[in-house]
């Protein structure tokens, strides 16, 4: 099953003139309407290749694309007028359009409309999951393809969202399509696919960095590069050692994956390029590839002194940071002395703590009471906090 998910534009009433477009080395070919090439193109691409055809096009509506309408649309071309429609809506234009002109559908699939509000685009996510869910569910050999030209002022957020939520199923686009509008040549289809790879990647790699789990680096799209299968294997030592809590083996996976870094010399267009110049950091200052900082880190960590006089440090830095706030609030006029007096008796205390469990507990003591200052601030009895998390009173 070939699926294409794309999001409607608006159409202009009056003269919609010719435009050209063209996919790499191929013939070009006319159309009159945004996001009219890529469908027919990928729907022939697919005959020609696979001798199948587009079966959906999942298209996200706005309220203006389904139900405004248009008295008059007139296409012209070099040669006068080619089409024209009278008292049309966008989406009747677009299935018009897919019927008519070079590379004019044989066999129209199914097209299936979401509605999508551009100020509170969730409930339209939500209904296209779902039937993206549908589809995948009637096929074994499933093909999700991407038309990003064109929609409403947020449609790239939207696809990227819908990508997230896609992956975390396992479902991957096959290629994600876009145009380049060009004022002397025709118009240029790109694919776009490897650039999302990319967005991947760098969520792959917080991933990996945060919670030691390089699953989204896996499932990227271009595991062919040599440098970036080589790395994902390096990543998945240190993900197994971080899991079976073994400190030999998570020392020894950083010594391999820091030693690879030494030794490998990595391509300038290589995504794991990015991770050297944007992420080493995370382990170590900028252009050093030597893991045994975290391994210092780790060893630090493991010795209960060295972990409480670090620990009791970042704690004293964090409660003056909270007093700074509430001191600034107070310079405003707020009624904040009996929270300020709270806080400075924790962090007098610091210093005597002996124990992390008591230490996580003056923690805790000095989030409370500097989480109350919003009460104070906003004077707004309907606001409170339960549980860490914002909430409205009823």
């Amino acid at each position: 099953m070939n699926v294409l998910l794309l999001a409607l534009s608006t159409v202009s009433n009056g003269k919609l003139n010719c435009f050209s477009y063209q996919y790499e080395d191929e013939p070009s070919f006319n159309g009159y309407y945004q996001l009219e090439p890529i469908p027919k193109f990928l729907n022939e691409k697919l005959e020609k290749e696979k001798q199948k055809h587009l079966d959906y096009i999942i298209t996200l509506n706005t309220k203006e694309v389904n139900s405004s309408v248009l008295d008059t649309v007139i296409c012209n071309s070099k040669n006068g007028i080619e089409y024209e429609f009278f008292n049309i809506t966008a989406k009747m234009f677009f299935e018009k359009m897919l019927c008519n002109g070079q590379k004019a559908f044989q066999q129209m699939p199914k097209i299936i409309s979401i509605p999508i509000d551009v100020d509170d685009i969730i409930p339209g996510i939500i209904l296209a999951m779902n039937q993206l869910r549908k589809l995948k569910d009637k096929s074994n050999d499933f093909n999700l393809y991407i038309d990003m030209h064109g929609g409403p002022r947020n449609t790239q957020m939207t696809f990227q969202t819908i990508l997230s939520l896609l992956k975390h199923e396992s479902i991957y686009p096959s290629s994600i399509y876009t145009i380049i509008m060009n004022k002397s040549k025709p118009n240029t289809i790109k694919d776009d696919t490897k650039y999302f790879d990319y967005i991947d990647f760098v969520s792959g790699m917080n991933e990996f960095l945060n919670f030691g789990k390089p699953i989204s680096i896996k499932s990227l799209n271009n595991l062919n590069d040599l440098s970036l299968r080589d790395f994902t294997e390096k990543a998945n030592q240190i993900a197994d050692a971080l899991t079976l809590c073994d400190m030999s083996a998570f020392q020894k996976s950083l010594e391999d994956m820091s030693n690879w870094l030494n030794n490998r010399e990595i391509k300038q267009d290589s995504l794991l390029e990015l991770f050297l110049i944007n992420y080493i950091g995370r382990y170590a200052p900028k252009d050093y590839k030597d893991g045994r900082v975290l391994v210092n880190q780790v060893n630090k960590y493991r010795d209960e002194s060295q972990r409480l006089y670090i620990s009791k440090s970042i704690l004293k830095a964090s409660i003056k940071n909270m007093l700074s706030v509430l001191k600034y609030y107070r310079k405003k006029g707020k009624n904040l002395d009996e929270l300020i007096k709270k806080l400075e008796d924790s962090v007098g205390m610091v210093p005597d703590i002996e124990t992390m469990n008591e230490l996580m507990l003056i923690e805790a003591n000095a989030k409370q009471t500097y989480y109350k200052m919003f009460d104070v601030v906003l004077e707004n009895e309907t606001f409170y906090l339960k549980a860490n998390k914002k909430s409205t009173a009823k």
